[in-house]
């Protein structure tokens, strides 16, 4: 075992600093239990947008990255493609939830308590962030180099130079959520 030791370990902000998916996963995984649990009338198809994403794919995205921390090629054909490395996380993350969300029913319905939908939702948002807190510090044990993480500008970079706005970006991302 001959690893190098990561000196940003030592550096006291990047013990705290949170990387931005799992954060985005919390967030969401804390607003979309709330939205859930207190129906709202007049927000139904957002609402079952929402509860989908929170069952389908936040346990799993936690729990994959928990067991995955590293950044890496592709597990179908060793490429550096991280698109395709994306994919693979997308649809691991989709079958980790579908287990995760199985494991914490049959969870809820072993205990004590009557079953109903705030177990459930409390069940889920708990395995969402502990797995996010665990793939936090797996990956906060690794040397920075070597860490996945989602890079939001190369994601806004991507998606600039596919629809050709490589300077007004955040301009047409402005309009764009002023007119919705």
């Amino acid at each position: 075992m001959d690893r190098e030791f990561d000196s940003s370990l030592l550096h006291p902000q990047a013990s705290r600093t949170f990387p931005s998916d799992l954060l985005a996963v919390v967030a969401l995984a804390i607003v979309s239990g709330i939205v859930v649990h207190f129906p709202g009338s007049t927000l139904a198809l957002p609402r079952a947008l929402l509860a989908l994403v929170y069952v389908l794919l936040l346990p799993g995205y936690a729990f994959v990255s928990a067991l995955f921390p590293r950044r890496g090629p592709c597990l179908l054909d060793r490429t550096n493609d991280s698109k395709f490395a994306l994919l693979e996380r997308f649809a691991l993350s989709v079958a980790a939830s579908i287990i995760l969300v199985t494991f914490v029913g049959f969870l809820v319905v072993l205990s004590p308590v009557l079953l109903s939908a705030t177990p459930l939702i409390v069940g889920l948002t708990v395995v969402t962030i502990g797995t996010s807190i665990l793939a936090h510090v797996r990956r906060r044990t690794l040397p920075a180099a070597e860490r996945f993480e989602i890079s939001t500008d190369g994601i806004r970079a991507r998606v600039a130079d596919s629809l050709g706005w490589e300077r007004n970006f955040e301009t047409v991302i402005n309009v764009v959520l002023v007119l919705s």
